[in-house]
């Protein structure tokens, strides 16, 4: 989806003020339309076309003077991907950026970040449904550039970067995984803790998208301390943000989704380590938030964290539990995997819920719970 709803508008009315200016438009039917220079200067271009197998309207209007932006015009029209990430690393300034808006990032004030931007916009729109298409953007060269991007002062850089990213692992298990080979984990990590709300939740979104694909992206996640920041983003968050219900929503969902296997099983060593990071208080606080699907997932979560946080009179285990400390310092992987205690018969497990052993998950809102099977979820804790 566009990034947003007056963005799809946006979108909409360019294009169709594309295809109305120029022959070159094409037709109204389902071809591609390539990209057309409305204004009236070599400074101001108006980009629009169709892309995907949908035919969804893509436009960008910016204005740039440099051999960069005619280059990046070529490659809007060509849709060559190589090309696109040679200009990640272009330094040739935009003198001004107009369409799309985002919501919260600001706006790319280079060539490269434009090019980053517009990874992201094909990402979000042409491949939201094609995870092949995801692939082969990030495999043309733009893994490099985007993770670099990350370590920027530059704001409008690390901004779509983190974007661009987000979308392109969500529901992307390759380009996930090839994120966490390349190191990005840490990175990423580092990015919940930036001073801008939107930055936080679509890093951890990515985060999220990671850690799910593999138990060990998940413990090196939890080594590399990523669960204080995941506990850090649930608090109430205020009318003026953007989207507010929604944020609140995620921050619930990446928690749940990183503390419990693709089965959903809790896996107790990461839920305890969220326990110490205060999650329990946290939890609590979204209670009492006035939309319903949020205060439910909070609920749903909290339940589970309480019933751990309750000592125990038998033990499945007389190892001591480990602490988030110890995670983060410890270079050895856990003996007892989340696999082995699903399909070994001696494995020791413990469930934990409140009276029963499934919770209601709240209803897709598009943050990736579709992967679970139906609304239910369960919620059995796997002794470590």
């Amino acid at each position: 989806m566009p990034w947003s709803i007056r963005q799809a508008i946006i979108q909409l009315w360019c294009c169709a003020r594309a295809t109305s200016a120029s022959p070159a438009g094409g037709s109204a039917s389902g071809s591609d339309v390539g990209p057309i220079l409305l204004a009236g200067t070599s400074r101001r271009r108006t980009l629009a076309a169709k892309f995907g197998p949908e035919q969804i309207p893509i436009c960008i209007e910016y204005e740039a003077d440099s051999p960069d932006a005619d280059e990046f015009d070529r490659v809007f029209e060509s849709r060559n991907l190589e090309a696109l990430a040679a200009l990640l690393s272009s330094e040739d300034s935009l003198t001004a950026f107009l369409e799309p808006k985002h919501p919260w990032a600001e706006d790319p004030r280079s060539v490269g970040a434009l090019a980053a931007v517009f990874i992201a916009l094909l990402a979000s729109v042409a491949a939201s449904s094609d995870p092949e298409y995801k692939v082969s953007i990030l495999a043309a060269g733009a893994q490099a550039p985007l993770i670099s991007f990350l370590k920027s002062r530059e704001a409008d850089k690390v901004e779509a970067a983190v974007v661009a990213l987000n979308y392109l692992t969500d529901e992307c298990p390759e380009n996930a995984r090839a994120l966490f080979e390349a190191e990005g984990l840490p990175l990423l990590i580092e990015q919940l803790d930036a001073p801008l709300p939107g930055l936080r939740g679509a890093a951890a979104s990515t985060l999220r998208h990671i850690c799910i694909e593999d138990e060990r992206y998940g413990r090196a996640f939890v080594e590399l301390g990523g669960i204080k920041g995941f506990v850090n983003l649930l608090e109430p968050v205020s009318e003026s943000q953007f989207d507010p219900q929604r944020s609140m929503l995620e921050a619930v969902w990446n928690l749940e989704d990183v503390l419990t296997d693709p089965d959903g099983q809790l896996v107790e060593q990461f839920a305890r380590c969220a326990l110490e990071a205060g999650a329990k208080s946290r939890l609590e606080k979204l209670l009492s938030v006035k939309d319903e699907e949020v205060s439910s997932a909070a609920e749903k979560v909290l339940v589970v964290l309480t019933s751990l946080d309750v000592p125990s009179s038998s033990s499945s285990s007389s190892a001591p539990k480990p602490t988030a400390a110890a995670m983060a310092t410890s270079s050895s992987p856990t003996a007892a995997g989340v696999g082995a205690a699903a399909t070994t018969t001696t494995a020791t497990t413990a469930t934990a819920t409140a009276t029963t052993t499934t919770a209601t998950t709240a209803p897709s809102s598009g943050c990736g719970r579709e992967r679970r099977e139906g609304d239910r979820v369960s919620l059995v804790v796997v002794a470590q």
